[in-house]
């Protein structure tokens, strides 16, 4: 869930493959309604619970992980998040504090 707009599923698969866990490529799933946040944690939940699963692995920007696994806490708490941060092309100090800034307001909600 909260896939970019236009990405090419083809792509993302044969990256995946490349990598360490080329074995999971049976599991790849990709949603693109929310938008944003806590609606991936919502869209995910629910897929998550229709198909019977109770475990994913979080892929995200690194910067984002931690808020990302702090959504899906709150949101899906009976989910187990493996996560998987990934590094991006380009992110910078505004990006940064931007993102600790948000999860910094998800962790108060979480708190709520």
């Amino acid at each position: 869930s909260g896939v970019g707009r236009g990405l090419d599923v083809k792509l993302l698969l044969k990256r995946w493959k490349a990598e360490p866990q080329k074995k999971l490529d049976c599991c790849v799933e990709v949603g693109a309604t929310a938008a944003d946040t806590s609606g991936n944690a919502i869209e995910t939940a629910e897929w998550l619970h229709k198909e019977g699963f109770h475990s994913i692995y979080l892929v995200t920007a690194n910067y984002h992980i931690r808020r990302a696994k702090l959504e899906f806490g709150r949101l899906a708490p009976d989910v187990v998040v493996t996560p998987y941060p990934v590094t991006p092309d380009k992110f910078d100090l505004v990006l940064i504090t931007r993102e600790y800034t948000k999860f910094l307001l998800a962790y108060v909600r979480s708190l709520l």
